[in-house]
């Protein structure tokens, strides 16, 4: 059966809590939320490997006047995306997989840090932030689960 838009969320809930008990890592439920939410999300999602590189992004975002909210949660979405499933997208830009991790992390703690609309936010930015290195792991598991 071919994934649809319909029952692609009930498949990442599977597979990461799979890879997420593999690797006996605990995030919070509004983190595996989000996770689930975010990987469904860029699977239909056309520009999941925008062209233009990921620094320049992170870049733009914060000289951005007000530090553009969408752009800098868009750019941590995107470093965990490439930096758990397409691991080796990094070595085609001659840059490093702990190029994108870093950027990631600093992207979800300035998120947490500048532009969380509540508490619950604010916890779920900060543990993406502080766990991204041991999410992304888990995560490479879904990679590796089919070889």
């Amino acid at each position: 059966m071919r994934p649809t838009k319909n029952n692609t969320a009930h498949i990442w809930h599977t597979t990461i809590n799979q890879a997420l008990n593999n690797t006996q890592i605990t995030i919070k439920p509004i983190t595996y939320v989000y996770l689930v939410n975010t990987l469904d999300h860029y699977m239909y999602a056309t520009n999941t490997l925008e062209t233009n590189p990921v620094g320049l992004a992170w870049l733009q975002a914060l000289n951005q006047t007000n530090h553009h909210r969408k752009a800098i949660q868009q750019i941590g979405d995107r470093c965990l995306i490439i930096s758990s499933l397409f691991t080796d997208r990094p070595h085609h830009h001659n840059t490093e997989l702990i190029f994108y991790q870093q950027i990631g992390k600093s992207a979800y703690l300035y998120m947490a840090t500048h532009h969380a609309n509540n508490q619950q936010e604010q916890t779920l930015f900060h543990e993406l932030s502080n766990q991204f290195t041991p999410i992304t792991t888990a995560l490479q598991q879904i990679k590796h689960h089919d070889k």
